[in-house]
């Protein structure tokens, strides 16, 4: 929030934060068609945009989260705040408007992402489910995933080649018997709706799920990250897709990896 100085009791306050890097990033989108383009999601401090040069412009409020810059036209960026409102912007973030506001069920950080091949969906979730948008925020379809008890899905990660293929980590809900599980799915788009629970081997009962990664290049390659003050459990690799996990912590050091 930053800080500030009053010399007359408390009547007027003036900011003296210039200068701080106080800003706590939420999320970061780039792209590969402006490397000097950056927007960023901060807690308490909404949405920024850096294009290159020494300032950092502000250009949403409340709490920013997902931004995405569309690949083929960087003038184009979603951006999305707490509970899964998301803006759109078609004048590189100079105006926005909203196109997504039902907050029904889905958690503070929301997931959004961008359907990788066609670029043409929003991908998001809310507890059980996958929503499918088109890129003026109308609901497509959805994907409900199987679960046995009322979970929120709080991370998500799609192939970047293959856009049927779906990791989703679903949060344990209030009940102390409930834990994490990890969701794949390879039929997104395809059809049937069919989701395969590969969580199982991984240390879920005690530990939370921070983040989950698709190998650009492997279809069948998953990292997965443990938010945890344990030493040793921070890391999670797959090769086949979930049947089997290796422990790739190393030396990282005993605090909760958050993404990767």
């Amino acid at each position: 929030g930053g800080l500030f100085k009053s010399t007359d009791m408390g009547t007027i306050w003036s900011d003296i934060s210039f200068g701080l890097g106080i800003m706590q990033p939420h999320k970061i989108g780039i792209t590969t068609s402006n490397t000097n383009l950056v927007f960023m999601g901060t807690q308490d401090n909404g949405v920024n945009k850096f294009s290159g040069n020494t300032n950092v412009e502000h250009v949403r409020g409340a709490d920013g989260l997902e931004c995405i810059i569309m690949p083929n036209n960087p003038d184009q960026i979603f951006t999305s705040r707490q509970n899964g409102i998301v803006e759109v912007s078609n004048n590189g973030g100079n105006t926005f408007m909203p196109i997504i506001t039902d907050t029904h069920n889905k958690t503070f950080n929301t997931p959004l992402l961008l359907s990788p091949v066609l670029n043409n969906r929003l991908i998001s979730a809310k507890a059980g489910e996958i929503l499918i948008y088109d890129l003026n925020g109308t609901l497509d379809f959805s994907r409900e995933i199987p679960m046995t008890d009322f979970q929120y899905v709080k991370a998500i990660d799609i192939s970047p080649t293959n856009d049927d293929i779906l990791l989703a980590a679903s949060r344990g809900n209030s009940d102390p018997f409930s834990i994490d599980n990890l969701w794949l799915t390879t039929t997104l788009f395809s059809g049937p709706n069919s989701w395969s629970n590969i969580g199982g081997m991984l240390p879920l009962d005690i530990y939370s799920i921070s983040d989950v990664a698709i190998d650009p290049t492997n279809e069948s390659h998953f990292i997965v990250t443990l938010g945890a003050y344990d030493d040793g459990n921070k890391v999670f690799e797959t090769w086949d897709s979930g049947d089997n996990w290796v422990n790739v912590s190393y030396n990282l050091e005993n605090i909760p990896v958050n993404c990767i």
